[in-house]
């Protein structure tokens, strides 16, 4: 089987590729054109997807500002939902 990386660095995709095959696009999560992209170069069809990404904030709660809330969110949870939802129409034409 073949995995299809994606990430914002073009020379750790390359490196970890390397080592295991398959292929590669750029893309930040957070810019929902380069994401929708790089799924497409996955193919017409995929068999699942793995959403690796995530941050942890570290800082106290006193700390935290409103817009570190909002930039956590928008990275471990609508995130997620933008790559199921670029991914959905390949996820649901392969069969099995």
């Amino acid at each position: 089987r073949n995995v299809h990386l994606i990430g914002r660095d073009e020379a750790r995709l390359a490196a970890l590729l390397s080592e295991t095959g398959g292929s590669h696009a750029v893309a930040d999560v957070l810019d929902r054109t380069s994401l929708e992209a790089a799924v497409k170069a996955a193919g017409p069809s995929i068999a699942g997807l793995a959403y690796c990404v995530g941050s942890i904030n570290l800082k106290t709660v006193s700390r935290i500002t409103d817009e570190d809330v909002l930039r956590d969110f928008e990275l471990n949870a609508l995130g997620a939902f933008r790559a199921v939802q670029a991914a959905l129409p390949a996820l649901k034409a392969h069969a099995g």
